[in-house]
């Protein structure tokens, strides 16, 4: 078994050092234009907003102990690691997708699917369209300088949304698809 260049012996072992990634501009375009032009709620961002949502929560107040279906929808891209509440965030968002709160989630396509846990918080019956991003997401350092080293593709979940509106949103960043669960 060959090392990586960190030390760790696989890529499950690899996490980032730091939860505070921005989501580059160009994808935030399409939960936009699915809100009207402005994102309704971020709850896990940095105190200056980049993503300009009309309400935001950062690390000091606490997007998990939010209700966040006081808004009329929802980007989401959590900080991704154990260490960084990623579970957390993902039993967040189905929570608030029970209450029928329209909710764009960017996840890691790197999720294991078979586990009881995505099964449950992820593949639920909100979620209604997804779009498989065409490319791997370069996330930002806070000064806007994009990196290249995220491990996985990403998908946008989206949870209680309009399946065609969605696809209409986000036609340009990969391939989109309804998902009606049985």
């Amino acid at each position: 078994m060959s090392k990586l260049a960190d030390g760790s012996h696989n890529l499950a072992e690899r996490q980032s050092k730091k939860s505070e990634w921005y989501t580059p501009q160009y994808l935030l375009r399409a939960p936009r234009a699915y809100f009207g032009g402005v994102i309704p709620l971020d709850p896990c961002t940095s105190a200056d907003n980049p993503t300009a949502a009309k309400r935001f929560y950062t690390q000091q107040t606490n997007g998990l102990e939010q209700d966040w279906s006081k808004h009329s929808g929802v980007f989401v891209n959590p900080p991704y690691g154990k260490k960084f509440g990623f579970h957390a965030f993902i039993e967040k968002i189905n929570l608030e997708a029970e209450k029928g709160l329209p909710i764009w989630a960017l996840l890691p396509c790197g999720a294991r699917f078979s586990t009881k846990y995505w099964q449950a918080h992820i593949l639920s019956e909100y979620v209604k369209a997804v779009c498989f991003i065409d490319h791997r997401v370069s996330f930002e350092d806070p000064p806007g300088t994009a990196h290249k080293s995220n491990l996985y593709d990403s998908i946008y979940y989206g949870f209680n949304v309009d399946p065609n509106r969605f696809a209409e949103a986000a036609w340009d960043l990969g391939r989109c698809f309804s998902w009606d669960l049985l």
